[in-house]
């Protein structure tokens, strides 16, 4: 895979939230979805690490541009109703 394959990225992210490396996490995962901004697993990934790191503003807008790509992506509108209701 290449530095810059998007999907290496995401595994890279993943790898790295497993052992609590959140920073790194969202670096690798935010530069996977700067490569392929279209692709709703790609942000939807990026939002749990967001949510993780507490920062539920930017969790909120990554699910909000998965849906708007894949309106029926369940796991991004599950997540989404769960952050909404933790606001109220």
């Amino acid at each position: 895979a290449s530095p810059g394959d998007p999907f290496a990225l995401n595994v890279m992210a993943l790898v790295y939230r497993s052992t609590g490396r959140l920073a790194d996490a969202e670096r690798a995962q935010a530069y996977a979805v700067a490569v392929r901004p279209n692709n709703p697993a790609l942000l939807f990934n990026l939002a749990e690490i967001h949510r993780a790191r507490g920062d539920l503003a930017r969790a909120r807008a990554c699910l909000q541009r998965a849906l708007a790509l894949a309106p029926d992506f369940a796991s991004a509108q599950t997540m989404l109703a769960a952050l909404e209701a933790e606001r109220r």
